[in-house]
């Protein structure tokens, strides 16, 4: 049985800000790991010059898919800041520097290209509906097309991306998150997603980031579902057309790619690692990750072959033996007030018992979807019968 703690506020604080610490240095390695291991970022950086060309093709052609592509742009950088746009200004200096750019620039930039998509798709609709007995214009068709296939990978439906997903789009003014503060105000001032997102009491994530104690971002991540998306696109594009180089279209069938954006959006302030991993595993038939929150090493991709995989794999292990990463399970005696905690073992029964009450996958979020904001000990305790 796990080691019950009660009426050691203090004490359980210092755990959640340690456990959180602990998280935000395993982003920073990962990101480090694909920026300087050249059989990771290389390929990657293929994949994105492939789609630079694509979008730089679309601005060059009719209006309406110059009006898009300067209409996207314009957004990524007004906020939150996209860092890759603003540094290299348009899409020609972004595709002489193709060769050079950084995983999280990589990621900046696949952030951009499902923003195109999106308005691309969303544009086609509205003509679709505006000419009622005139076809619209072919030029956005595609990107119609792509941003339904991009939607498909929100797995679990409105339940986990409308009932569960509560946030607003403006920043906070004080965080209502007393156990957080102190992770949440160094994340805020990376200037990314989360300083330009509220998440709001009803929030299914908000939930398990306090039970877990875990640290407080942007909800659960659709641009990392938006990476998902890009990299298995432009991986079998490029096995169709490029087959030919064998060994660079294995490289980038390989899983351990989807990684890219937990790295690059947590150590940029998007998202916290739940966030990401969440729709990793959602996605666990392309990504074949299958995450356990707190225990980091089931976040390496199970069909992998990539040869970074093991320094990948190493940061992850090194994260996970960490005396400050605790599997830990915290209840709320009232708003902001810890009651207690279910302290596990990383090892034997416990560990076991741990994994099965803490996978990242939409059981839980219809588990934590109906608890309330400061989930209570019962509530907790209800966790404890979650078999898988």
């Amino acid at each position: 049985m796990p080691q019950h703690i009660e009426y050691d506020e203090d004490r359980i604080r210092q755990f959640i800000l340690e456990k959180q610490a602990n998280e935000i240095e395993l982003a920073w390695d990962l990101r480090d790991v694909f920026n300087t291991n050249e059989i990771l970022v290389g390929p990657l950086r293929q994949l994105v010059s492939f789609a630079v060309d694509e979008l730089d093709d679309l601005r060059k052609g009719p209006f309406e898919g110059h009006q898009i592509v300067t209409a996207a742009w314009k957004k990524e950088v007004k906020g939150p800041k996209n860092k890759a746009l603003i540094k290299y200004g348009n899409l020609t200096k972004l595709a002489n520097n193709a060769p050079y750019l950084s995983a999280e620039e990589c990621s900046d930039v696949i952030r951009y290209y499902g923003e195109v998509v999106e308005m691309g798709g969303e544009k086609y609709k509205a003509q679709q509906k505006a000419r009622r007995y005139t076809p619209a214009p072919d030029t956005l068709k595609p990107y119609a097309d792509l941003d339904t296939e991009k939607g498909s990978f929100r797995r679990g439906g409105d339940p986990v991306w409308k009932a569960g997903r509560q946030r607003t789009r403006r920043p906070p003014t004080t965080p209502a998150t007393a156990p957080y503060d102190a992770t949440y105000d160094f994340t805020y001032k990376l200037e990314g997603g989360i300083s330009t997102a509220t998440v709001l009491e009803k929030s299914t994530v908000l939930k398990i980031d306090r039970v877990f104690g875990l640290m407080v971002a942007a909800d659960i991540s659709g641009t990392t579902t938006d990476s998902i998306f890009f990299v298995n696109r432009y991986a079998n594009m490029f096995r169709r057309y490029f087959n030919q180089y064998p060994l660079l279209a294995g490289a980038l069938d390989d899983p351990i790619y989807q990684l890219l954006a937990l790295a690059t959006l947590v150590a940029g302030g998007h998202h916290s690692v739940l966030e990401s991993g969440l729709s990793l595993t959602l996605n666990r038939h392309i990504t074949s990750i299958d995450y356990r929150i707190g225990l980091y090493t089931s976040l390496i991709p199970l069909r992998s072959a990539h040869p970074a995989r093991g320094d990948v794999l190493s940061k992850l292990s090194l994260a996970e033996k960490n005396v400050r990463n605790r599997l830990m399970l915290v209840y709320y005696r009232e708003p902001n007030r810890i009651g207690g905690c279910y302290l596990f073992a990383k090892d034997g029964s416990e560990r076991h018992r741990f994994e099965q009450l803490a996978r990242g996958d939409t059981p839980l979020l219809h588990s934590f979807l109906r608890f309330g904001s400061w989930p209570t000990q019962d509530q907790v305790l209800s966790l404890f019968e979650r078999q898988r």
